[in-house]
């Protein structure tokens, strides 16, 4: 009898284990999605909140009834935010998802110029007020961060001389052609991610494990803000899709951190 009293013990508490490890993980889940859902909200609430000030009533009341109107606010807003970038030193970009264009320009003058074959929007952007955007998108924004599949640097492997008399002029340039895909993720400060891939690649293994990359990296941010009780901003995400040529000479062109001006409606 003690032995199978003793078995019987050890089967209860294995049980009571399992029942408060099954607890702690579904609490664990419901803070998640809790924490996640507030993000989501106080994020759009944020950007609507901003369409609360005077001075922007009129305005947004005439680009709701006039499609000619709502259109001019938002290539005035894309106009002011690449002149902004005229005196920036450095190469920067400029997207128009209205019109599928994306430039590298240097103080004004277009470095580097391609077309956007396919755009995907994330579901906040979609169905958010496209005016409050238009307004805060009218100033450059920079470049925290980013995650790429490629290298910046090209680096040209040469064998020195043995005597600095046989020293010969560098002929040779660095090997630019391509040899994996192109995917780069800009992490923007507005909140915007912004996700560039080359061209009919959804498909590629490389293309997953880019954006399961892209996806673990924004994953844990956000768990490190929820153990600290602290709700993160939601980053809405842009996807765009350019020839792989384009995509490689755009970031290899751009200094880690630069500016961007955008136009998303």
């Amino acid at each position: 009898m003690p032995g199978l009293f003793s078995r019987t013990t050890c089967h209860r508490i294995k049980r009571m284990i399992n029942y408060l490890l099954f607890s702690l993980m579904a609490v664990f889940m419901i803070y998640t999605a809790t924490m996640y859902y507030l993000s989501v909200h106080l994020t759009t609430k944020s950007n609507d909140s901003f369409l609360e000030q005077d001075k922007f009533t009129i305005e947004m009341k005439l680009a709701a009834s006039d499609t000619n109107y709502y259109n001019l606010l938002s290539e005035e807003s894309l106009l002011k935010a690449r002149s902004a970038m005229i005196a920036h030193d450095s190469p920067c970009i400029s997207i128009d998802l209205k019109n599928k264009i994306m430039m590298i320009e240097l103080q004004g003058i277009q470095l580097h110029k391609t077309d956007i074959s396919n755009i995907r929007l994330d579901r906040s952007l979609s169905n958010s007020n496209g005016f409050s955007w238009i307004r805060k998108l009218s100033y450059p924004v920079n470049i925290d961060s980013s995650i790429s599949s490629i290298s910046k640097i090209t680096f040209l492997e040469k064998q020195a001389p043995h005597d600095t008399m046989s020293t010969q002029p560098v002929t040779q340039l660095p090997d630019t052609t391509l040899k994996e895909p192109v995917f780069f993720c800009l992490f923007l400060s507005n909140g915007i991610t912004l996700n560039v891939i080359q061209q009919n690649s959804g498909h590629l293994p490389a293309y997953k494990k880019f954006m399961l990359l892209q996806r673990f990296k924004t994953m844990v941010l956000f768990l490190k803000s929820a153990f600290r009780f602290k709700i993160l901003d939601y980053r809405p995400n842009i996807t765009i899709e350019i020839p792989a040529r384009d995509a490689q000479t755009i970031y290899k062109a751009i200094p880690a951190k630069t500016r961007l001006a955008l136009r998303i409606y």
